[in-house]
């Protein structure tokens, strides 16, 4: 008997669909310049229906049309699935980040990419950050256990990183067009120095923020 998915099933988070390319999306619902994309979209599939309707009307005289209608049936469908199926997926990503910011009570909480330097971090590996109250938690994108928590007051340094037009990285540069943040910490009497590139829901330079009050915050108390 198939037993029913329960959210323990599914993963601690997930991105949503082209997460990079959606924070940068400047039409927001309700405004002109949603309504423009709409009733261009909605130009374009009535000229693809006209457009279909013609070559099944030449396709009774000439039947080898009819491989075109085939083809162009599928497009059709396609064009209209497809955003459905994206939109299941943007309101499953949703849903699971809000079920992540209950779990861990994050103050900041937001996915990025480990570029390398924590030790118990692989190269490249995609992680979630949270931040609540006085400790930064490293989380896989499959558990709700965190793989590391580190207490503000552990953190040496917190830097944003900007990298310029030949890709050379700028530390500590203070700009809204941050890339990447940089920390580093001790584990054992060795410095530790990691980065996060690919930052969505938090960008790095408000991470540099949130956590950079929450290290005042700590040494006030």
């Amino acid at each position: 008997m198939l037993m029913k998915k329960t959210f323990s099933d599914e993963p601690f988070w997930i991105d949503e669909p082209n997460p990079y390319s959606r924070s940068n999306a400047s039409a927001t619902k309700g405004s002109l310049t949603w309504w423009i994309s709409r009733m261009f979209t909605a130009y374009v599939l009535v000229v693809r229906l006209f457009i279909f309707a013609l070559i099944i009307f030449l396709a009774i005289r000439f039947p080898w049309l009819w491989i075109v209608v085939l083809l162009e049936a599928v497009i059709l469908l396609v064009r209209f699935f497809a955003p459905r199926l994206k939109e299941t997926r943007q309101a499953k990503a949703v849903r699971i980040q809000s079920l992540a910011k209950e779990r861990t009570g994050a103050d900041y909480l937001g996915s990025a990419v480990h570029t390398a330097g924590h030790p118990l971090l692989q190269v490249n590996q995609p992680v979630v950050l949270a931040l609540k109250d006085f400790e930064l938690s490293i989380y896989g994108y499959d558990s709700s256990t965190p793989i590391d928590t580190l207490s503000v007051n552990e953190l040496q340094a917190v830097n944003p990183v900007v990298f310029d037009d030949d890709y050379i990285p700028h530390i500590g540069v203070i700009d809204n067009t941050a890339q990447a943040l940089q920390i580093s910490f001790q584990r054992q009497n060795i410095d530790c120095i990691c980065s996060f590139r690919r930052m969505y829901k938090v960008r790095p330079i408000e991470w540099f923020h949130a956590i950079q009050k929450a290290r005042l915050a700590y040494k006030i108390n």
